[in-house]
């Protein structure tokens, strides 16, 4: 048993001398981009060696020791995944998608482009004003449940909605209280809306994503608001939905879901193969 464990340590060993010889020399380039505050990290990973992703998200997303951002975009052509400040992955991202979009279009001189990510594919498309509208992947899963435990922060029953990734729409008197109840609303596995009903054509919201907290925006947030609203008789089916980072127009009529907005490549970088080595996979 012994010699088994020696020779194993062995392999790693020779596994993780190998890996780190092979990216010493290799740079990895990434694209900060955001979208009404909601800030990515956007990595064309076609060509590139395995690394542990979830593991660079959690270590590379800290504000002070690492890059920082909300999530990790991994794109290859225009198939995209998504990893949260904790690791975790997400089914799709809203706002991630339409910066992603943005980028693509931009790089390759068009004004359309279909995007796979692991929620459905989405068509996106760029406005004369520089904004970009994703036709959003239908929602599957519209109903209300019940939170007997928090029973008096609702003003309406809260509604579930699933539009590639879960989230739970509250209707409540005070945003601000996202910041104590999001955390334990979230355990249920699902991103929390706390929304606010300015009049049927506008909305107020804050959003507890999971896996990542509490963002300045949220763009299937604010679709699955809209959703929630429409349940409720509350909106029409045109809704400007405002978030601490800026507005998002909602388009849904039941068939069809749009979300137009503004988005921003802030900056593009290369990390070296030498700090990337921390992260490479051994099998």
């Amino acid at each position: 048993m012994i010699h088994v464990i020696v020779a194993l340590e062995s392999d790693i060993s020779l596994a993780m001398e190998k890996c780190n010889k092979k990216l010493h020399h290799e740079t990895v380039a990434f694209i900060k981009a955001q979208g009404l505050g909601n800030d990515f990290v956007m990595i064309d990973i076609d060509g590139l060696s395995e690394y542990d992703w979830s593991k660079f998200a959690k270590q590379m997303s800290n504000r002070r020791l690492g890059i920082g951002f909300d999530q990790l975009l991994l794109f290859k052509k225009s198939k995209v995944w998504f990893y949260n400040s904790d690791g975790t992955e997400a089914e799709t991202c809203g706002n991630g998608t339409r910066c992603l979009a943005y980028y693509l279009m931009s790089k390759n001189n068009c004004t359309s482009i279909e995007i796979e990510t692991p929620g459905g594919t989405v068509f996106c498309s760029l406005n004369s004003d520089r904004t970009v509208s994703v036709q959003m992947t239908k929602p599957t899963v519209v109903e209300e449940r019940s939170i007997v435990a928090h029973a008096d922060l609702f003003k309406y029953p809260p509604v579930f909605v699933r539009i590639g990734n879960p989230h739970l729409v509250c209707f409540v008197e005070h945003l601000d209280d996202i910041h104590e109840y999001g955390p334990i609303l979230s355990r249920q596995d699902v991103n929390v809306e706390f929304v606010n009903v300015l009049n049927e054509h506008q909305l107020r919201l804050k959003v507890w994503e999971r896996g990542a907290g509490l963002t300045p925006a949220c763009g299937s947030g604010a679709c699955a608001s809209v959703i929630a609203a429409q349940h409720h008789k509350l909106v029409e089916s045109n809704v400007e939905v405002f978030q601490d980072g800026g507005k998002l127009d909602i388009s849904w009529n039941g068939t069809e879901l749009y979300m137009r907005g503004a988005c921003q490549i802030v900056y593009e970088g290369q990390l070296s193969g030498q700090f990337f080595s921390s992260f490479c996979q051994v099998e």
